[in-house]
C-alpha cells in the first residue's frame, strides 16, 4: 500500500459498488462471463464496443474506407480478350447504386468493416420479379445473424426476418477465417481498454499530487490516521477533494508512470501497418 493511499484511508482492494461504476466497457461478471465479452482484465469487450478504442477504429476505419474507395469492376472475358461490362446489370450495383438507401461507396465500407469487426458482412440481394436478377443489395446487421445446417444445408436467420435465408441470396464478405478478429484479441483489447480507462481516471481524480508534507521519521498507522483527518479538516474549505498532499517520501509508481508513457505511445497517432496504432502493451513492472 503507498503513503498517498494510506494517508487518504483508501483500501488497495476496490469495493463491490466501485466494480459496478467502472467504465462504459464494463459488465458484470457473470453476465459477461454468460455471454463471452468478459477478459481478464475486468473490462467486457464486444465486436461494437471495440470501435471505442482509437487504435481498433483507426485500423477498421482505414482498410474498409480504402477498399471501399478503390474501383470494383466487372470483366467479361471474349478469347483472350478482357473488358470491363459497363452494360452488366451488375455494374451498376456493386459500383453506382447497390440500394436506395446507400451509395457504393457508404455499402463498402460498412460491409467490411462488418467483416472486421465481426468477421462476417451480410447484404440481402433483392432479386427482380421477373427476371431473378439482382436489383439491391440491402445491408443485414452482422450480430444479428446466424448460421444454421441442417441436413448439410446452409442457412441464415436475421433477427428481424422470420425465414431463413438461403447463401444464395446473401452477399457475404468474410475476414480471415470467417471469425471475429475481435473475439480473437479480446484479451488484448481488454487490457488496452483496461488501461486507457485507469488513465482516464487517474488524471480525471487529480493524479498529480497538490502539495508535499515532509517527515524526517516513519510514522506509525495511527500518526497516518491523525494526520490524514487533521488534514481533511484543515483543508476542507478550500481543498479539491481528489487532490490530496503526499509525504516527501512518496512518489509516483512504476504503474503510474508506465500508463504515463502508454498516453503518450497512444497519442502519437496511427502509425505501424497500415497506419494503424499499435494496442498499448502490458505494463512493465519494476522487479527488486
Amino acid at each position: 500500500m503507498s503513503i498517498l493511499t494510506r494517508i487518504l484511508g483508501l483500501d488497495s482492494k476496490p469495493s463491490a459498488e466501485t466494480e459496478e461504476k467502472r467504465g462504459q466497457y464494463v459488465a458484470p461478471s457473470k453476465f459477461a462471463a454468460y455471454l463471452g465479452l468478459g477478459t481478464k482484465a475486468g473490462v467486457s469487450v464486444s465486436e461494437e464496443g471495440s470501435m471505442a478504442l482509437s487504435a481498433v477504429y483507426s485500423c477498421v476505419r482505414l482498410i474498409s474506407s480504402s477498399l471501399a474507395s478503390l474501383d470494383l469492376h466487372l470483366h467479361r472475358v471474349n478469347g483472350s480478350q478482357r473488358e470491363i461490362a459497363t452494360d452488366h446489370p451488375l455494374y451498376q450495383i456493386v459500383n453506382s447504386t447497390p440500394s436506395e438507401a446507400m451509395t457504393a461507396f457508404d455499402f463498402w465500407e460498412s460491409i467490411i468493416s462488418d467483416a472486421l469487426l465481426h468477421g462476417k458482412g451480410f447484404a440481402l440481394i433483392e432479386r427482380g420479379e421477373i427476371t431473378g436478377r439482382p436489383v439491391q443489395l440491402h445491408l443485414l446487421t452482422a450480430n444479428k445473424m446466424k448460421q444454421h445446417v441442417h441436413q448439410g444445408q446452409v442457412t441464415y436467420t436475421h433477427q428481424d426476418m422470420p425465414e431463413h435465408i438461403f447463401p444464395e441470396d446473401l452477399l457475404i464478405i468474410r475476414c480471415f477465417r470467417g471469425v471475429s478478429p475481435i473475439r480473437q484479441h479480446m484479451e488484448g483489447i481488454g487490457l488496452a481498454m483496461a488501461a486507457q480507462e485507469f488513465a482516464s481516471r487517474y488524471y480525471g481524480s487529480g493524479g498529480n499530487v497538490g502539495g508535499v508534507l515532509s517527515t524526517d521519521r516513519a510514522l506509525t498507522n495511527e500518526q497516518y490516521e491523525r494526520l490524514r483527518q487533521s488534514w481533511q479538516m484543515t483543508t476542507v474549505a478550500w481543498a479539491t477533494p481528489t487532490r490530496w498532499p503526499s509525504l516527501s517520501t512518496a512518489s509516483s509508481t512504476s504503474h503510474e508512470c508506465e500508463h504515463g508513457r502508454e498516453r503518450v505511445h497512444q497519442s502519437a497517432g496511427p502509425r505501424g501497418p497500415r497506419g494503424c496504432p499499435d494496442l498499448p502493451s502490458a505494463p512493465v513492472h519494476d522487479w527488486p
